[in-house]
């Protein structure tokens, strides 16, 4: 069928020729980008690899002769020989990266090829390094061997002196004093962290000797009772720290229900104490001397009351047959020694006053 009247009509001529030699300007251009790229990836990787073998061959030349420094050394020596296949791979993973820049139709530029024998002297020297490393693993490490059970019998005896001591009564002496008692626990606690810290370390070192491991389980045991030994002598001197404050703070600075709070605090925790240390005479002590406190809260309240003014604090000291003086502002602590539990209801008096005054301002 012919064209419908008025169609456009023409004809597509493609040069072979010339679509072939555009393509292949364009191939060219894709290939150098890739050649030079890879150059860069190259020589960053090859001098990668170099500087990491030279520095496994360096840490193989030491000849450590003590327990700690050999084993690091023997650490490195066993990691080098279960790695020489993924050293081996690396390298030549940065020898096919410059055969195929030369398929790409690059060149090893020449500090490349400075770089490429470097990486085969350093393959030499740490090859070198390693079979010197053996001769020293051949003489040292039995007598390695033979400083570790040494150094593990004496921590093993270290741990054992720790547990009986926590166990000896000292720590469960509630007439104690409580300083003195916490300065002891801060010495076990230097030995223990101590000890903990090498049972720790010699464990991996059977294990990378492949020896059979010790049982280090008083490891924790110590740790559990050493920290109830700290935890109820803390518990009791922070108390008694912050109870000797409030006593000795002036009247206006406290605030009766942070008082409270605190206690409260102290009292659920004690409580916790108690429910699995039920004989623990450390425990009762502190129980007992919140129970007497407790007994001074009504006091708290009455004495912070921030109504009172001087007028009612010279009415109070009147009824002590004391002269309030302005200059000497009265703290808990110098109120009961004046006595004022006697005389509580003139106290309790001066406030309701004082507070009815406040409420009219």
């Amino acid at each position: 069928a012919g064209l419908p009247s008025g169609a456009p009509a023409g004809m597509l001529l493609v040069s072979p020729n010339a679509l072939r030699a555009s393509l292949s300007e364009s191939l060219e251009a894709v290939m150098e980008a890739l050649a030079e790229a890879l150059v860069v990836a190259a020589h960053e990787a090859v001098l990668s690899e170099v500087d990491a073998t030279m520095g496994l061959a360096a840490e193989l030349q030491a000849r450590p002769t003590s327990l700690d420094a050999f084993s690091a050394f023997y650490a490195k020596y066993v990691e080098g020989q279960s790695g020489d296949e993924a050293l081996l791979a690396r390298q030549q993973a940065v020898l096919d990266m410059y055969d195929t820049l030369g398929e790409y139709g690059g060149r090893v530029p020449p500090q490349d090829q400075v770089l490429l024998d470097d990486l085969k002297d350093a393959q030499r020297i740490y090859k070198r390094s390693m079979a010197d490393a053996s001769v020293h693993v051949a003489e040292r490490r039995a007598i390695a061997v033979e400083a570790l059970g040494a150094a593990v019998a004496d921590t093993t005896a270290a741990l054992s002196g720790i547990i009986a001591e926590l166990r000896g009564g000292a720590f469960d002496d509630a007439g104690a004093e409580v300083g003195s008692v916490l300065e002891k626990l801060g010495g076990v606690q230097a030995r223990y962290d101590d000890v903990a810290e090498k049972a720790g370390r010699f464990k991996g070192y059977q294990e990378l000797y492949e020896l059979s491991a010790s049982n280090f389980s008083d490891v924790e045991q110590a740790h559990k009772e050493l920290s109830v030994h700290r935890a109820k002598w803390q518990l009791l001197a922070d108390f008694e720290r912050t109870a000797n404050s409030w006593m000795k703070s002036t009247c206006d600075s406290l605030n009766p229900d942070d008082i409270q709070a605190k206690v409260d605090e102290l009292s659920a925790t004690n409580y916790k104490m108690l429910k699995s240390r039920r004989e623990d005479s450390v425990v009762l002590r502190l129980k007992t001397s919140l129970d007497a406190f407790k007994w001074r809260m009504p006091l708290f309240a009455e004495v912070a009351n921030p109504a009172l003014q001087a007028r009612h604090w010279a009415a109070i000291y009147g009824v002590l047959d004391l002269t309030y003086d302005e200059e000497d502002p009265p703290t808990p602590s110098k109120l009961l020694d004046y006595g004022i539990m006697e005389h509580f209801d003139a106290v309790q008096a001066q406030g309701a006053v004082a507070t009815k005054e406040y409420s009219m301002l």
